[in-house]
């Protein structure tokens, strides 16, 4: 196999993260009476986001095909995409067709951690070459998925009047933690918030943007069904 000359250029790789979500009992809502009016500065992604259902335990990820025109006399055939999880050997995933610049991976298991890396793949007849692996775009391609609690269950509604979304779960006078994120963006930035009880009233939406909600019982890893709701 060839090794890739000084004049091939890298190509741009993004990963995203698709959210799965749980379906919720049909309930009575009930009027909350807490309500959130601000949220504090989204944090950015870790390294290595931590997954919980905002994410799902299903990713996939996609890249750019590479700039310019191919090494000399060589045609694009495919990429190879290859995985590690944790920290064993690599190992190889699939390969795509030249078109096919996107891979959704099977469910992942909770508690370990997943990295994927992409490369292209070039032909010559008999003659092969490889590119060197993408370059690392603003989201990175690792994912450590978490567990969902699956007592937990979240209704968010947008059913409150303008700019507003309520939110109802079934649990305790106890505090929750509220995790909202823009749902066309579902690796994040996420903002939290800590509410007492089992309700509250978003007054802090934009109307006609989509929003995502997560919900745990304060300090506990394990999360509720995501919703996701669009203001009206």
């Amino acid at each position: 196999m060839l090794t890739p000359h000084g004049g091939m250029r890298r190509f741009l790789l993004v990963c995203c993260f698709a959210a799965m979500f749980s379906g919720s009992a049909g309930a009575q809502t009930p009027t909350p009476t807490p309500t959130i009016t601000s949220w504090p500065v989204a944090a950015t992604p870790p390294t290595c986001p931590t997954s919980s259902p905002s994410y799902g335990n299903v990713g996939y990820m996609q890249w750019n095909a590479p700039k310019g025109q191919p090494p000399s006399g060589m045609a694009l055939t495919g990429y190879a995409v290859e995985q590690q999880i944790g920290a064993s050997a690599w190992q190889p995933l699939t390969k795509t067709d030249p078109k096919t610049l996107r891979f959704a991976t099977e469910a992942l298991a909770p508690k370990q951690t997943y990295t994927w890396r992409v490369k292209a793949l070039y032909a010559k007849g008999s003659q092969k070459l490889e590119s060197a692996y993408a370059s690392a775009g603003a989201v990175p391609a690792c994912l450590q998925v978490d567990t969902e609690n699956p007592d937990l269950k979240l209704i968010a509604k947008a059913d409150c009047g303008k700019n507003c979304i309520s939110l109802l779960w079934n649990g305790s006078v106890a505090t929750y933690t509220i995790r909202r994120w823009d749902c066309t963006n579902p690796v994040g930035p996420f903002s939290e918030r800590d509410v007492l009880g089992s309700s509250t009233n978003d007054l802090s939406v934009e109307a006609g943007k989509s929003y995502g909600y997560t919900v745990t019982v304060a300090g506990a890893g394990a999360w509720s069904n995501p919703q996701c709701v669009v203001s009206q």
